[in-house]
């Protein structure tokens, strides 16, 4: 494989990421009319049978795609570009990165938007947002700073070791399973522990391109597995065994985050000549932390604006326009400012 298509696999992640950012946010818009219970402080509720299916099919590659993609990055800026040798230094990066943009959000945002809909008592608000348990849409970044710290020291194993990654992950992930049947998920301890084998699989998947061992696989292969992903998704309703619906849960998860890795790569290299000088697509690009941080709570207006008033639909599209366009706002005015732009973990 040609330097210039295993650089390009690398530039096209800014564009995987970008639109994953954006089914995030899509997803929010259309779960409350998915059957799960989400924002349920909200009534009357109405679940659309089409809508569960497409939030169930979502919630199978969405933030596993992100951190798969995550994991090619980090095994490239490694291993490729000789960076994060130093552990303190790589510490304090990922701190200022996600820690930093976790307590300021939280504070700023999240808690005080929170309180209206959900009326937390003190301590809701400790339990939730102090300790990590159920943070909003921020779990994301506890959980993502969990797996870099986790897996630094063990990076040479997993770079060196398919029989290792796969051992790690399959302990890791068990661990996890049964953890969070027996304490709290503070800190999002359990959820890291479940989430490392997506970054493993991205940075093995790095890895394999380095050594031309895989390519982008052909449109029948990725049809074929498409399907396969929508049969175990029918089969995993059916079945009521924990550690079997697991097994199948997880199995989904890679294969959805492994389908849009593959995918969106494909349309990148597509398109991305027609798109990289679009100042809308780089604005969403550049906004993307800071639209993931902000995004849910615009939701939560807009349905307890918009819900039993007007149809559905038109609720979810409202829900996205809104969280989109609003988050972009934030996005500019966050960027005349050096310091804000440090507390949302951006770069200055």
């Amino acid at each position: 494989m040609t330097n210039n298509i295993l650089q390009s696999r690398v530039d096209n992640c800014t564009f995987i990421k970008t639109v994953l950012m954006l089914t995030v946010v899509f997803f929010h818009s259309i779960l409350f009319y998915g059957g799960t219970g989400w924002f349920s402080v909200i009534e009357p509720r109405m679940t659309i049978a089409p809508v569960s299916l497409l939030a169930n099919w979502l919630s199978t590659f969405h933030v596993y795609g992100f951190v798969l993609t995550s994991g090619y990055l980090y095994s490239y800026l490694r291993y490729e570009k000789n960076k994060y040798s130093v552990f303190r230094d790589f510490f304090k990066n990922k701190v200022r990165r996600l820690l930093i943009p976790y307590a300021f959000v939280s504070l700023v945002w999240a808690i005080p938007i929170g309180q209206l809909f959900f009326h937390y008592s003190l301590i809701d608000i400790l339990n939730k947002y102090a300790l990590g348990t159920s943070p909003s849409q921020l779990w994301f970044l506890l959980m993502l700073f969990g797996v870099f710290v986790l897996l630094w020291p063990l990076s040479n194993k997993v770079h060196n070791s398919i029989l290792f990654s796969f051992s790690l992950s399959v302990l890791l992930y068990c661990l996890g399973m049964i953890g969070e049947q027996i304490l709290s998920n503070y800190f999002q301890i359990w959820s890291t522990l479940k989430f490392v084998v997506f970054f493993v699989v991205g940075m093995k998947l790095r890895d394999a391109h380095i050594k031309g061992k895989l390519l982008n696989p052909k449109w029948y292969t990725v049809a074929f597995v498409f399907l396969v992903d929508i049969f175990l998704c029918f089969i995993k309703t059916k079945i009521d065994n924990l550690w079997l619906e697991s097994i199948i849960g997880v199995t989904l998860k890679i294969m959805g985050a492994l389908l849009s890795f593959f995918v969106l790569q494909a349309i990148a290299s597509r398109i991305n000549e027609r798109i990289k000088n679009k100042k809308l697509y780089w604005l969403l690009s550049n906004s993307s932390m800071i639209i993931y941080l902000f995004h849910q709570q615009f939701v939560y207006v807009s349905i307890a604006t918009f819900n039993n008033l007007i149809n559905p639909y038109i609720v979810m599209i409202i829900s996205f326009v809104i969280a989109m366009l609003f988050s972009c706002i934030i996005a500019k005015i966050v960027g005349l400012s050096k310091t804000l732009t440090c507390l949302v973990g951006g770069r200055v």
